[in-house]
């Protein structure tokens, strides 16, 4: 059986801290190492959305006319990123696949990647819109 859903961030370290107290009351060996299971799946995606949000910082800190990069920041309006950049197929889409393709090189070697489109980021205005879309390509390799 596949359990699959999503869920945010903040409330994925309140899952985690749930799932860390059963494990330590876990009767058998077996549900122990279920739920522990479970725990490493969730911390690994939450170091996977971290990793993802400093590249984004990292890589767009030059294009942010020094405003601070936060999770909630709007791209669009706040940061001060040019509307060229970010609808170019060499500014925002460039860097988002670059991500994309680094961290599934470097976790998923023999993974194949779908390329992140252009009418993907028409919609999204929050850097963490960004992280989603890339964390959601990320999952999506195989």
């Amino acid at each position: 059986m596949r359990i699959e859903f999503d869920i945010k961030d903040e409330d994925a370290a309140t899952l985690l801290e749930a799932l860390e107290f059963a494990a330590a009351r876990a009767a058998s060996p077996t549900s122990f190492q279920k739920i522990q299971t479970l725990i490493n799946e969730i911390r690994s995606d939450i170091t996977n959305g971290a990793e993802i949000f400093f590249d984004i910082k990292e890589r767009l800190k030059n294009y942010a006319n020094g405003s601070f990069i936060g999770l909630d920041s709007n791209f669009r309006t706040q940061l001060g990123i040019s509307l060229n950049f970010v609808e170019s197929s060499e500014g925002l889409l460039y860097v988002l696949n670059w991500i994309l393709e680094k961290n599934v090189r470097m976790k998923k070697p023999t993974a194949a990647t779908k390329k992140i489109k252009l009418k993907e980021i028409d919609d999204l205005t929050q850097i963490k819109d960004l992280v989603e879309l890339i964390t959601d390509h990320y999952d999506k390799s195989k």
